[in-house]
């Protein structure tokens, strides 16, 4: 699937989320197309190579059609 990393709420803790994921190289705005949706806890797996990361939908990414 393909997101966009997004602090979607605004929340203060999502913002320290998404600063982990631009750590792994992932700023805020990054599409990401490899994505795996894991429905039991609404967020989406990737790997960057040397990092694995998550994003959950709705509050660091949003889906992107």
């Amino acid at each position: 699937m393909k997101i966009k990393i997004k602090n979607v709420t605004g929340d203060e803790f999502n913002k320290w989320c998404i600063f982990e994921l631009k750590r792994a190289g992932f700023p805020e705005g990054s599409i990401i197309y490899n994505a795996i949706f894991k429905e039991t806890n609404n967020s989406f797996h990737w790997s960057s190579g040397t990092d694995d990361c998550v994003a959950y939908l709705g509050e660091t990414c949003e889906k992107v059609e």
